[in-house]
């Protein structure tokens, strides 16, 4: 996964990848990509035997977004965004499909929109928290405290639920750098 430059952002070289793993594996391949402007690319990856895709949206409010995501934004646009995970759960399925939104960058109330608005389309919501790294534009920037984090946790597995899906992600593996509460949390 990853951005990667090229008009077709890197789909083709993923999917030769996602080929090269089915020949040695049956094991699910699972990737994260951008949108691609040409939506019909997200079928190079069907074909290529991808079984899982991410498309992360990461900030749900646009001013936070596009002051912060500058380049992905620019060029994607949360509606470039939307677009994509809906062509993603027709090819892939609910729950296939994900995205990643970032506790601690914007007010929650926007973060719990942005689950709402996924788990509505069947995207498989996924809560990552913001953790400052020095040597980054946002080194200073506070991390979420606790009781926001366990806050944020509890609103959106209930509003994932009410849409019967789950607050990814659902492997035991995978959750080591989200937020979320494995089973049922009542």
């Amino acid at each position: 996964g990853g951005t990667l430059a090229g008009p077709d952002g890197g789909v083709h070289e993923i999917a030769a990848i996602a080929r090269a793993l089915k020949r040695l594996s049956n094991g699910p391949v699972y990737v994260m990509i951008t949108p691609p402007k040409d939506l019909g690319l997200l079928e190079v990856l069907v074909e290529a035997g991808v079984d899982e895709i991410a498309i992360n949206v990461e900030l749900f409010d646009e001013a936070r977004a596009r002051s912060l995501l500058l380049a992905k934004r620019r060029d994607h646009g949360l509606d470039g965004y939307v677009r994509s995970l809906a062509r993603c759960v027709e090819l892939f399925g609910s729950v296939a499909t994900r995205s990643i939104l970032i506790v601690g960058l914007e007010p929650p109330e926007a973060t719990l929109d942005g689950v709402e608005m996924l788990a509505s389309m069947g995207v498989m919501p996924i809560l990552s928290p913001f953790r400052p790294l020095v040597g980054t534009g946002l080194a200073k920037h506070p991390a979420p405290s606790a009781g926001l984090l366990s806050d944020v946790a509890m609103a959106a597995t209930a509003v994932a639920r009410r849409h019967a899906v789950p607050l990814g992600p659902i492997c035991l593996a995978c959750q080591g750098n989200t937020l979320n509460i494995p089973g049922d949390p009542s």
